[in-house]
């Protein structure tokens, strides 16, 4: 058998075939070498604009927090002077919450532990792969929440029990969004230590203080803490 560098082939085509082979590797490290060159500028390129792209975000809510919002700007079940209508109106704008078919958001409802990840995953721009971001809890596999889920997981924001799990179809609370909320966008809250009076002195005021830690995290109350963080995160820097 051939190997990499000498071929068992004799003579002047044997020879010819060879210097052919041996040219062809040449081509071949050469157009890999140049990919990976590449990709290194795109990255050194690209990263800085991602950073951009976040701090202009969190501009543009500033900006609805003092303009009027206007028809099609929210849902249906979301009225214009709501407590968090302008962070939802953020999100809507920037296709991170679509909302139901019917028109409506839901405020009102719980959130889901997955859910929850994916907006916050998605609010800082990270468009994880799903090939390399599966299966990375036991209850975790390749459903459309998996990459965020993994990709969080991966980036040291979310822990799973000691089950093994995440979670998967549980609702989130206030505590444990505040955790997820600190890890990624920097926030001066511990999650860990998060109780009412600690909500009513934080200097950040991402919540209301008469939010208990152990409740149900509703999804107006997710658009507010995310939207809010991420302004507090690019205002810090």
């Amino acid at each position: 058998m051939a190997s990499w560098f000498k071929s068992k082939e004799k003579g002047f085509f044997g020879a010819g075939r060879e210097a052919g082979r041996g040219a062809r590797r040449v081509k071949l490290f050469l157009a890999v070498f140049a990919l990976a060159a590449v990709a290194t500028a795109l990255a050194v390129i690209f990263v800085p604009k991602v950073k951009s792209i976040l701090h202009s975000s969190a501009e543009s809510a500033e900006g609805y927090q003092e303009e009027n919002l206007q028809a099609g700007a929210l849902f249906k079940d979301v009225a214009a002077d709501d407590e968090y209508a302008p962070e939802i109106a953020f999100l809507k704008k920037k296709e991170l919450a679509r909302g139901f078919e019917d028109g409506t958001y839901k405020p009102t409802d719980p959130v889901k532990r997955e859910e929850f990840v994916k907006l916050v995953v998605a609010a800082g721009r990270a468009d994880p792969h799903p090939l390399s971001n599966s299966y990375c809890f036991k209850d975790v596999g390749n459903e459309w929440f998996a990459p965020y889920v993994c990709y969080a997981k991966n980036k040291g924001l979310v822990q799973g029990y000691e089950n093994g799990k995440f979670g998967t179809g549980t609702n989130i609370t206030v505590k444990e969004a505040l955790t997820i909320i600190g890890g990624s966008f920097g926030a001066d809250i511990d999650g860990a230590a998060v109780d009412a009076a600690n909500l009513q002195t934080a200097d950040l005021q991402l919540l209301p203080a008469d939010i208990l830690p152990e409740s149900d995290l509703t999804r107006a109350q997710a658009a507010g803490l995310v939207v809010r963080a991420l302004n507090a995160s690019n205002a810090a820097r």
